[in-house]
């Protein structure tokens, strides 16, 4: 009997990892892969007014060139974009060429991002702790009848 809630325990587990992997495995993938450039190779692409437009949301760029390809740069979390311009040396007309949307992180992903790190240790612990209260409340009530006899 203690063998079988062994086994029922570690398929609980396991279970719960499963559907863990594949809530990140939703959430972690591109529906398309885009390919990722340097900022020194974004740089040279708008100034040979090759870009057509950016969308900065957080830390990602995702550039749309005028031939239609899609590229992703990764620009530092504290400097802004007009920062990164103006530490390259990008003139005002350039950037006047270029449509720009700068949007903010939102929706599930933003919230799972912030929450889960904090979330999965401790409902990692949780479980650990719940499971171990069970085994233990088991073990309680046997250890109080060891002077009763079945007879």
């Amino acid at each position: 009997m203690n063998m079988k809630n062994l086994f029922k325990n570690f398929g609980v587990f396991f279970l719960g990892f499963l559907i863990l992997a594949a809530v990140f495995s939703i959430f972690g993938t591109d529906t398309e892969k885009i390919e990722r450039v340097g900022t020194a190779t974004f740089i040279n692409q708008i100034n040979n007014e090759e870009v057509g437009e950016i969308v900065v949301e957080g830390t990602k760029m995702e550039i749309t060139l005028r031939n239609g390809e899609k590229e992703i740069v990764k620009k530092e979390g504290q400097e802004s974009f007009s920062e990164l311009m103006r530490n390259f040396g990008i003139s005002q007309e350039k950037i006047t060429k270029i449509k720009i949307n700068i949007k903010e992180e939102e929706g599930m992903s933003y919230w799972m991002a912030v929450i889960l790190p904090f979330l999965f240790p401790f409902l990692l612990i949780g479980a650990f702790i719940f499971f171990m209260l069970k085994g233990v409340q088991g073990a309680n009530s046997k250890a109080m009848m060891f002077g009763q006899s079945g007879a």
